[in-house]
């Protein structure tokens, strides 16, 4: 008989931007957790760096530290894209890191 195991798939979003007059998240996109990197049980951090356009549209998504390199970044993109910030307050060089982590859960 086959035990089975269920992980909890954490994503955890810090940011930050270099404007004094933030515009407020109105819809986040988590992004997925890749079935390679859970199967192998991979963790890792992404923080990139974006800007936000008049409309509240993210733009110019760009990876600026990636652990381990690659395993993560294009969910992180695609998460990123689909995102959207409350619109007339444009902001250069907003800074997100993504925190990927497996947890066993207590028994």
């Amino acid at each position: 008989m086959f035990k089975l195991i269920i992980f909890l798939l954490t994503v955890t979003l810090l940011t930050a931007c270099e404007s004094n007059n933030k515009p407020k998240l109105i819809k986040s996109s988590l992004p997925l957790y890749p079935a390679h990197a859970f199967i192998e049980r991979t963790e890792g951090v992404v923080k990139i760096m974006f800007d936000i356009d008049a409309n509240g549209a993210t733009q110019n998504i760009r990876i600026i530290e990636s652990i381990p390199e690659g395993v993560f970044d294009r969910e992180v993109k695609i998460a990123m894209e689909k995102s959207h910030f409350e619109s007339g307050k444009p902001t250069q060089d907003c800074v997100k890191t993504i925190y990927f982590k497996l947890k066993k859960p207590q028994d």
